[in-house]
């Protein structure tokens, strides 16, 4: 159902990544998008682009570049196979209020074609009061079995609002660290290796959140793979460190973006050694490989 009004925060205006478009276009096409007749209570919606650019009086190719503008500012997320639109932190000022208004929420994201969009949703919708989290972490697995989901989407979390610090007699003494590995849960242990909070998931100064459902399905997908998570955490490790080497801000936007590294690991592993002299080379390479792959994780098969 669509909605008969669209609000918008008068918080934009101290947002720096709306401030920080540089077209009028993209500006106008994000007013839009919070406002047009197919917006729903999700902030996330199927949009046909000849029907958008017809409403605002633009070519096909002005209203492709505002969609480009738009995500590489995350402030939205786009699946062009499915045309479905999702403004990202849309329901931090569109909360889910009661009970009946969760159980419409959850319906009307069950009911959203299948891709990484939706799955990004339901996680943020999974964040929400009032909602019936078994349903959408069941939906999420289901999805993350059938979608693919890359690493680069142009999109990103959205900036948590800032928490009051409490006061002196409200504050509850720190959870304790956990002293050694043995200590730590494949979740927290993988978040480490990227550099994330093991405990929250957040990581880099925009306050990304790592760890969500569909993370944890990618990483079931590593350990199929007869991948132990000693040698998760190493690829992992030498990944980051290779990327933050370039850029030191650098962070990785979901589990999926490793799954590459996890899968060539998978198969060296199980690709046959080659035999003759001919395929020598081949032999050497694939032994440095696995060599490297050995002393990354400490020897740890």
């Amino acid at each position: 159902m669509t909605r008969e009004f669209g609000l918008v925060s008068t918080s934009i205006w101290n947002s720096r990544k709306f401030c920080g478009l540089t077209s009028d276009d993209a500006r106008l096409l994000y007013f839009y998008l919070l406002t047009c007749p197919s917006v729903n209570s999700l902030g996330c919606y199927v949009l046909k682009p000849g029907y958008a650019a017809a409403d605002l009086g633009w070519d096909a190719i002005r209203y492709q570049n505002g969609i480009d503008a738009l995500c590489a500012a995350a402030l939205i997320g786009v699946n062009t196979t499915e045309n479905l639109i999702r403004v990202i932190g849309f329901l931090q000022h569109s909360e889910i209020m009661n009970v009946k208004h969760g159980v419409g929420a959850v319906r009307l994201a069950l009911a959203l074609p299948d891709c990484e969009q939706k799955i990004s949703l339901l996680n943020d919708l999974a964040e929400q009061k009032h909602i019936d989290r078994s349903a959408v972490e069941t939906e999420i697995r289901r999805i993350s079995g059938t979608v693919s989901i890359p690493y680069s989407e142009g999109i990103d979390k959205p900036e948590p609002k800032p928490k009051p610090e409490p006061k002196p007699e409200e504050q509850q003494p720190r959870a304790e660290v956990p002293s050694s590995q043995a200590d730590f849960t494949a979740r927290e242990r993988l978040l480490a290796a990227m550099g994330a909070d093991p405990i929250s998931g957040m990581i880099g100064p925009n306050g990304r959140r790592l760890g969500t459902v569909a993370d944890t399905v990618e990483a079931e997908k590593w350990s199929a793979m007869g991948i132990s998570l000693d040698r998760q955490c190493a690829v992992i490790a030498e990944r980051c460190a290779a990327m933050r080497r370039a850029n030191p801000h650098w962070t990785p936007g979901r589990f999926a973006y490793f799954s590459g590294a996890m899968a060539d690991l998978a198969a060296a592993n199980a690709a046959p050694m080659p035999t003759g002299t001919a395929k020598h080379t081949e032999r050497a390479e694939r032994a440095a490989k696995m060599a490297r792959y050995s002393k990354i994780a400490g020897g740890t098969p």
